[in-house]
């Protein structure tokens, strides 16, 4: 690379080079946005609580051919609509069933809600702060995060933005005539709003469309914008947006077997009231205020905040910015916030959505605060806390790293677990080092820069952001690995010939149901009832039980008599994995005098 282009590239990607076009900046936004999604998809394994149910979705669509029944062990999984999946079993037939490919349908869709939200911010500011707005959401950690795993969520986020931005483009960048008429809102723009609602549902359900009614048509009563409902286009989008939520399920109650009502029950009903059947949560049930804790969705960005309210409240706006619209981005976090807290289930992970226009509006703000010749105090403050961030995260990471080093096996030994971890794998020490590399030396200039080129702080704190979720991420993901992914359990399956044999699982979570079919091809019969095992124990002689040593104490005593212990897998303290075997004449029991069993290292367990 010369030094002319680097002379060139440094003050444009800080927003100082006005010569650059907006091809420039969005082929930067798209390197960006690649290097963020792809960068550890596939340096490790699928993790609980979701991902080996999720994938193993995608694998038994693909290999039965039924596309219209979400299946997990043989059970319907309808909770959510299939299209999620079906995006999945497209990759999986282009590179193969794997880990990686699972987690590539959410890298995908990362990629997508970046490029939207760079062209979103792009026409309500200008490609600087386009490029901006793809840097912060990308950096955020409850997007950054998610869009990593094999989840619905991420492709629920990509139409939700899709809904927002046809309902920016429809009500903010259509501007009056002389009169203070507004003509009708373009076609295509309404159009995108319905067509994008009915994808949302088909990923997620009701609640893809509710995410995209609730700010835009908040926004539309109090701004009485009364000229959106003049365009012809509503009835067709309506009719549209019916049939996306009216044929899936009508397919679902023509196959019949009670998929409809698991449906409807599931994913509607359960989702509003966190009902109870046979004693267990069928919901996510939080108290009301429980997105208080939704802070750490948006880490480290948390910091802007003060900063990004007083540029809001004083109008500190460029004049050629749509500020209407940026206010309804804005908007839309604390709005949603708000109704989420209404149903009793509760998860972080529900605002996903809204964190692309949160994002976007962050950007902006840092591509107007660079733009002049001084920032205000606030503005300055903020970029050296944002710039010290990477280089306090990564030293805390040295230390913790150092910990593990010295400490060995006694770390994941309180946490209960005995996953197999060598802290000094050179793949991890020098993944986390490569991001020293590059932190550490852009910490120190621009601490040095926070006087006499103060503008350049909050960009330049934007791509360290990056650099440093990219890298330090990728080594985050490997160390946790070993305590999060079942392929140990399974293997463990696998050795010890269960899964050739009948198999009986008790109560045994979706995570496991999915696991086991996705690395072995066998299916578990799964019981919640301990009179059911019992007839299960009948029907199967020579098989094996698995279960969470949790749950033992669930079991009858005259069960655990006939019970041989074969092996057990510590996830943590309350993800033991216990494997059992039963009947006297196929299995023999232990030796006389040791009741312990060995695990698959060969220490005892």
């Amino acid at each position: 690379m010369s030094a002319g282009l680097i002379a060139e590239l440094g003050p444009a990607l800080a927003g100082q080079n006005r010569g650059w076009s907006g091809r420039r900046y969005f082929a930067a936004a798209l390197l960006a946005s690649l290097f963020i999604s792809l960068f550890g998809v596939f340096d490790h394994s699928l993790w609980t609580p979701d991902e080996p149910r999720d994938a193993e979705v995608g694998r038994w669509m693909l290999a039965s051919g039924d596309y219209l029944v979400p299946t997990v062990a043989g059970d319907p999984f309808v909770e959510k609509p299939p299209l999620y999946w079906w995006a999945m079993t497209v990759l999986y037939r282009m590179f193969g069933v794997s880990d990686g490919v699972a987690r590539l349908t959410s890298a995908v869709a990362g990629i997508a809600s970046l490029l939207l939200i760079f062209d979103l911010a792009n026409r309500l500011s200008n490609p600087f702060g386009g490029l901006m707005a793809a840097l912060v959401t990308a950096t955020m950690s409850g997007f950054y995060y998610n869009f990593h795993r094999v989840i619905v969520d991420p492709w629920l986020a990509v139409f939700v933005l899709l809904g927002y931005r046809g309902f920016v483009m429809a009500a903010y960048c259509n501007p009056p005539d002389e009169s203070g008429r507004r003509a009708a809102p373009p076609a295509i723009h309404v159009l995108t709003i319905y067509l994008a609602a009915g994808m949302a549902f088909l990923v997620k359900g009701p609640i893809g469309p509710i995410l995209i009614a609730v700010p835009c048509g908040t926004a539309a009563l109090v701004g009485k914008r009364w000229d959106l409902m003049r365009s012809w286009a509503h009835v067709p989008g309506a009719v549209a947006l019916a049939v996306f939520c009216a044929a899936w399920p009508y397919m679902l109650y023509k196959r019949g077997g009670g998929v409809f009502d698991e449906f409807a029950t599931g994913n509607i009903l359960n989702r509003i009231i966190a009902v109870k059947e046979g004693g267990y949560p069928t919901g996510h049930k939080r108290p009301i205020w429980y997105y208080a804790n939704s802070v750490v969705e948006v880490l480290p960005w948390l910091a802007a905040i003060p900063a990004l309210i007083q540029w809001l409240r004083r109008g500190k706006l460029p004049e050629s910015w749509n500020r209407p619209a940026i206010l309804f981005l804005a908007s839309i976090l604390p709005l949603t916030i708000v109704f989420l807290s209404i149903p009793e289930t509760k998860r972080t992970l529900y605002l996903l959505p809204c964190l692309a226009p949160f994002g976007a509006v962050i950007g902006m703000w840092i591509a107007s605060a660079s733009s002049e010749s001084e920032p205000g105090k606030l503005d300055t403050t903020t970029g050296v806390v944002l710039f010290a961030l990477p280089g306090i995260a990564f030293v805390g990471a040295t230390a913790a790293l150092l910990a593990a080093y010295f400490a060995g096996g006694r770390i994941l030994e309180l946490a209960g677990s005995d996953a197999h971890y060598t802290p000094s794998a050179p793949a991890v020490v020098i993944s986390h080092f490569a991001a020293g590399a590059v932190i550490l030396p852009l910490t120190i200039w621009g601490f040095r820069l926070r006087r006499s080129r103060p503008a350049v702080i909050l960009p330049i704190a934007a791509w360290m952001m990056l650099a440093a979720y990219a890298l330090e991420g990728s080594v985050l993901f490997r160390m946790l690995d070993p305590m999060k992914n079942l392929h140990h359990m399974t293997a463990g399956l696998i050795r010890a010939d269960a899964v050739s044999r009948p198999l009986i699982g008790f109560k045994l979570d979706e995570t496991t149901m999915g696991a086991i079919p996705y690395d072995t091809g066998a299916v578990a019969k799964n019981t919640n009832d301990a009179a059911e095992l019992q007839r299960l124990i009948e029907d199967n002689p020579g098989g094996h039980l698995l279960l969470i040593k949790r749950n033992l104490k669930y079991l009858p005593e005259d069960i655990v008599k006939r019970l041989r212990p074969v092996d057990n897998w510590r996830y943590s303290k309350s993800r033991i994995y216990c494997l059992f075997a039963f009947g006297k004449d196929e299995i023999p029991p232990p030796p006389s005098g040791t009741e312990e069993t060995t695990g698959p290292d060969g220490r005892s367990q």
